[in-house]
């Protein structure tokens, strides 16, 4: 028998059982994807080893098998990596300036 507290806290996550852990990694690509405002695809794209061409290097990802996570600081780190100040002449920031 579950104790009531179980009981509770099962009834207050809003999330579905998640069957498998493939179900889990979409769920998180999805929220990641949101995350960064980005799609899933893009997510999948970046983390291929030859990326197309032109394509933009992705987030850091940890990877067991087939389980794919992120982290939020990394995912933070690489959105600050990413700023562009429209302030800026293009030059300066193409030197890293």
């Amino acid at each position: 028998m579950e104790s009531l507290a179980s009981q509770v806290a099962d009834s207050l996550d809003p999330r579905p059982a998640r069957a498998n852990a493939n179900a889990a990694q979409q769920d998180d690509e999805k929220e990641i994807a949101l995350y960064l405002n980005v799609s899933v695809a893009f997510l999948r794209q970046s983390r291929m080893k030859n990326p197309p061409p032109k394509s933009t290097v992705g987030p850091p990802f940890y990877k067991y098998r087939k389980l794919v996570r992120y982290r939020i600081e990394d995912l933070d780190a690489w959105l600050a990596e990413h700023r562009v100040d429209p302030r800026l002449p293009l030059g300066r920031l193409l030197q890293g300036a």
